[in-house]
């Protein structure tokens, strides 16, 4: 059941007429087993047919800034591709996750650099990746009767090309904004009715969508256009903000570590997703010009997580870093959908607008007036 949701969602009946199980069953096994048990489902935009790639900014906040960071990474999902945040623990450094427009990461390259400029960031370092893939829930090592992971560390799973190669190439897609918007919420939560996501696009957008056309566009664009490369049961715990439309990590039965690796060759790549993915807790990965793999390991199996990941960085020496995620400061943002013109039929950065937004918020910071967008 799993396996087919990460492919297909979480649509009952059609998975229930591929697995020939009846469908009460099926619906009983994803109420009880993934809701019930505090997961959720996620659909995974298709950035390539977005048209966007993945940047990480790795920065060293300002004292003067650390209080204001969190909302200002926030404010930056609306008008400069904020996708997600964290903090490194011990060294307090962020990694700032964007997904970048092709034609605008040049323009994010340098809005970045400006933000060190301007002393918001001590330093700013930049990783590029070419592509970006959820990892799929090795649902057959996880006891879901115990929530917990039954995995050998001694017998590691064999490598699975399938599962360990980058996504197939995806030309950009035609969209418009009922598109992102439906989008949008399915990223946010999967789970819900497209009637429900109706009304939640009515509310929160303030825009009436009759919803025969959203279920239009929903089957003729989201759907039959790919824009989702598939859907991400959310095993290690998650919070729902639907106001700021985030979802945080407060739950601390997984240690999450982020790896990264400069200026990767593709044997070299080849080396560290076969590793990576030799093991049940991948979350995330994206390569590019670098490499980045994010993993979520059970609490009590730290020791051996960290003697795995000896083992994958060895190989890399200065190239490779990690950290360990603080997980109650950190958060992933909705699709920058407001940056969409559907005027233009084109994603926007205006640049010059965001430098300014954030000179203001600046001044605000230093003359002691506190956080405004």
């Amino acid at each position: 059941m799993v396996k087919l949701m990460t492919e297909l969602g979480p649509d009952i009946d059609l998975i229930a007429r591929i697995s020939g199980v009846f469908k009460e069953t099926v619906r009983y096994w994803y109420k009880e087993k993934i809701l019930g048990k505090g997961m959720a489902v996620q659909a995974v935009p298709n950035e390539a047919a977005l048209g966007m790639r993945r940047v990480a900014a790795k920065v060293k906040v300002a004292d003067t800034f650390l209080p204001h960071i969190q909302p200002t990474f926030l404010a930056m999902n609306d008008w400069s591709f904020a996708a997600a945040f964290e903090m490194a623990i011990p060294d307090e450094y962020y990694v700032l996750h964007a997904t970048v427009p092709e034609k605008f990461v040049a323009d994010y390259r340098s809005f970045i650099l400006k933000l060190k400029e301007m002393g918001i960031f001590e330093s700013a370092e930049l990783y590029e990746f070419d592509w970006f893939r959820r990892a799929p829930m090795r649902a057959e090592l996880y006891d879901f009767e115990e929530s917990r992971w039954d995995y050998d560390w001694q017998n590691p799973l064999p490598i699975e090309k399938a599962k360990m190669m980058k996504p197939k190439p995806a030309a950009e897609a035609k969209l418009d904004k009922i598109d992102l918007l439906i989008l949008k919420e399915l990223q946010l939560d999967a789970a819900r009715p497209l009637t429900e996501i109706n009304r939640a696009i009515e509310e929160k957008n303030k825009i009436e969508i009759n919803y025969k056309t959203m279920e239009w566009h929903y089957r003729r664009h989201v759907v039959e256009r790919g824009l989702i490369s598939g859907y991400s049961i959310r095993w290690l715990g998650t919070r729902y903000d639907r106001l700021a439309e985030k979802v945080e990590h407060r739950r601390h039965r997984y240690l999450v570590v982020n790896v990264m690796v400069k200026a990767v060759t593709n044997d070299e790549f080849l080396e560290l997703t076969g590793k990576a993915n030799r093991t049940p807790f991948l979350w995330s990965e994206m390569k590019g010009k670098d490499y980045l793999a994010q993993f979520a390991f059970p609490i009590e199996a730290t020791m051996d997580a960290f003697e795995y990941l000896r083992e994958v960085l060895r190989p890399f020496a200065d190239r490779a870093s990690h950290y360990v995620v603080d997980q109650k400061n950190a958060a992933q943002f909705a699709l920058p959908y407001n940056s969409w013109s559907d005027y233009e039929k084109e994603w926007r950065f205006e640049k010059d607008s965001s430098l300014a937004r954030m000179e203001n918020l600046v001044l605000k910071i230093k003359n002691g007036n506190g956080f405004a967008t």
